[in-house]
């Protein structure tokens, strides 16, 4: 059952250097897993910011929106992020319930997940167009590298957007 209760973002904010290490230094299922935690719980802070009822809002996150794609899908559709994040955290969900349902240990090796990972877009915005390719040889390396750059991405996006909306909410009570 996913974690609907939210983590301060400024927990998470602190805790992205761990997450960035995990990212990089532990296995293919431990880097996905904890990656699409964090962003769920990145997109739980930053519809806990923006929606407004509280009762009607934990309802909601207590119900339908228990699901990583349907959290996105609302902030997407509230305008809370972009299409490519949007897109992105879609394409994050589809790798990490491959990961989840698979009867066997996967890794960044699959055909699939490479495939995913290729069609991930939020690291081309991190890097100029084709470097991955110039600094690896392996497309089980280039895979995880735009997984890993993608979800940074993201999840600064994320972490921005709930920031400004923050900042405008208080300069409206001002």
């Amino acid at each position: 059952m996913p974690n609907n209760k939210q983590v301060d973002l400024a927990v998470l904010f602190n805790d992205r250097n761990k997450l960035i290490k995990i990212l990089n230094k532990k296995p293919a299922l431990e880097c996905i897993l904890v990656s699409v935690s964090f962003l769920d719980n990145c997109l739980i802070s930053l519809l806990e910011q923006n929606l407004n009822q509280p009762k009607i809002k934990n309802d909601l996150l207590a119900g339908p929106l228990q699901g990583f794609s349907n959290k996105t899908k609302l902030c997407f559709c509230l305008s809370l992020i972009d299409p490519t994040a949007f897109s992105d955290l879609q394409i994050i969900g589809k790798i990490r319930n491959h990961f989840a349902h698979s009867h066997l240990l996967l890794s960044f090796d699959d055909t699939k997940i490479i495939q995913q990972c290729n069609n991930l877009k939020s690291c081309d915005l991190e890097l100029p167009k084709g470097a991955l390719k110039n600094l690896y040889n392996e497309k089980s390396k280039i895979a995880r590298q735009r997984f890993v750059l993608s979800v940074i991405h993201i999840m600064h996006e994320i972490m921005a957007n709930y920031y400004v909306t923050k900042l405008v909410d208080t300069t409206k009570k001002q």
